[in-house]
């Protein structure tokens, strides 16, 4: 009877231990889904190129997911929920340019942005390029 009750507290233990384990994990894997979620909101549709080593392939395909659904949304509402995060101070900004971005279309037309050059543009035209680190907004 004795030996009985020592199985027995070992296999409840152990049981225990592994269900808590089992909760430790998933609060860990929805902590993470729940950043992803939060550097889609900040970055926009590309993955930085300096997070890209810090996620796995399955949540890259999960990064990916989460944005066809919400690009999915935002066409059937009409409307950019990422633009603007927060309330602009000002309607154009000065910019410079990190990398040689190329011709960027901007509402008053084209304009060529090459690395370290800058420029004062409107804020809806150029704040993708600052979500994905291709241009700096200089502090005025």
């Amino acid at each position: 009877m004795r030996r009985d009750f020592a199985v027995m507290c070992g296999l409840t233990v152990h049981f225990e231990s592994c269900k808590r384990n089992k909760r430790c994990l998933i609060a860990y894997l929805q902590h993470r889904l729940y950043k992803i979620r939060a550097l889609r909101w900040e970055t926009g549709r590309v993955v930085p190129e300096n997070l890209r080593h810090t996620i796995s392939r399955r949540e890259h395909d999960y990064y990916d997911g989460y944005d066809t659904l919400l690009v999915d949304y935002m066409k059937s509402v009409g409307d950019n929920l990422t633009a603007d995060m927060k309330p602009p101070k000002e309607l154009f900004l000065q910019v410079r340019a990190l990398v040689d971005c190329g011709e960027v279309a901007t509402e008053s037309g084209y304009v060529t942005l090459g690395r370290n050059t800058t420029h004062y543009l409107r804020r809806s035209d150029v704040e993708h390029l600052i979500k994905q680190g291709m241009l700096e907004q200089i502090e005025e």
